[in-house]
């Protein structure tokens, strides 16, 4: 811009020296211009928040009503883990009653379960060839023969269930993981 101004001061017969004043008061000008809009969106952006005050603790905790007196049941960290390696995995997916009981019935068995009860359960079928659609039923089919023994009041009151697939197994293979509520 400053160069065509330049040309008019010339064709007029103007001082030259007006002309570096003049182009600098534009500079001058246009920074301040940039300096009012930093201004503007530094002074614009949202301050954080103020953070919620704590509630004061109180110097004697007040018995509530609410309170249970007994504690909630925990989960052992160490599952019982239950490998089964001849599951008629065709029954099991035909709902077929012989296989049911043969798996309910090797399940209720196992040492480690006897007297205690199931809070959670993690049932691995077995995807040998790639068939991971096949293990996930078997985990479910298994699933659902555990949750007959607790309908019946066996070890499973209540218990909680999650069917996964093992690509390291065939189907007739079968891994239970129970967590156990502690003692």
């Amino acid at each position: 811009m400053w160069f065509l101004a330049r040309r008019r001061y010339r064709a007029a017969g103007r001082d030259q020296g007006n002309l570096v004043f003049g182009t600098i008061g534009w500079l001058f000008a246009d920074l301040m211009f940039a300096l009012a809009m930093i201004y503007l969106v530094a002074t614009t952006m949202g301050a954080p928040l103020p953070a919620e005050p704590e509630p004061a603790a109180s110097a004697s905790p007040s018995p509530s009503a609410s309170a249970s007196p007994t504690p909630e049941p925990v989960l052992e960290l160490k599952p019982v883990s239950i490998r089964l390696t001849s599951v008629d995995w065709q029954g099991l997916l035909a709902n077929d009653p012989r296989a049911i009981r043969t798996l309910q019935n090797k399940v209720r068995k196992h040492p480690g379960l006897q007297g205690r009860r199931a809070g959670l359960v993690l049932t691995f079928g077995g995807a040998s060839n790639d068939n991971t659609d096949r293990a996930m039923r078997i985990a479910r089919r298994a699933n659902a023969a555990l949750k007959k023994l607790g309908d019946e009041g066996i070890i499973f009151r209540g218990t909680v269930y999650r069917p996964f697939l093992s690509l390291a197994s065939p189907p007739s293979a079968l891994t239970i993981d129970v967590y156990l509520f502690k003692l």
